[in-house]
């Protein structure tokens, strides 16, 4: 079964089983990791929602044990952006003097499946960009959609 798969099988059962406020920081792993984007399965709106608006106000990336049934190097971490960690494409000059390198992103989840980089979802309060780059990926497949909307 490829990874892909297993993804969209468990964000399916995580829709479908009705998930308590408790998996929510599963549920936002699952999403994130999902290559198509975040919000590419409709079940991944609210949580994707929640998290985004949760980041925004300062609060904490949701926690979720990743590394049960013995598995290890699953883990999610988020950052926030700055000038020299963004994406070109989102790189400006600005600040007082309009010298310094400043990001339009305010923040990047990087997820890690089995010590690999999986996904990086980079996001602001109206977009999100997710980098794919899971096994199998191409040099940099991009997905990049309005922020909680499914595709």
């Amino acid at each position: 079964m490829s990874l892909k798969t297993l993804l969209c099988g468990s964000v399916l059962a995580i829709a479908s089983a009705g998930a308590s406020a408790a998996d929510y920081g599963c549920q936002v792993v699952l999403c994130l990791a999902n290559p198509a984007g975040p919000t590419a399965a409709a079940a991944c709106v609210p949580p994707i929602t929640r998290l985004w608006r949760d980041l925004a106000r300062g609060r904490g990336f949701p926690s979720c044990n990743m590394n049960t049934q013995g598995s290890t190097g699953n883990s999610a971490r988020h950052e926030y952006a700055s000038g020299n960690n963004c994406p070109p494409a989102y790189q400006y000059y600005g600040g007082r003097d309009g010298d310094e390198l400043m990001c339009s992103m305010s923040g990047v989840v990087s997820v890690r499946i089995n010590n690999r980089l999986h996904t990086r979802t980079w996001w602001n309060g109206a977009e999100t960009m997710t980098e794919y780059l899971g096994e199998g990926a191409p040099r940099q497949e991009v997905a990049a959609v309005a922020a909680g909307t499914a595709r």
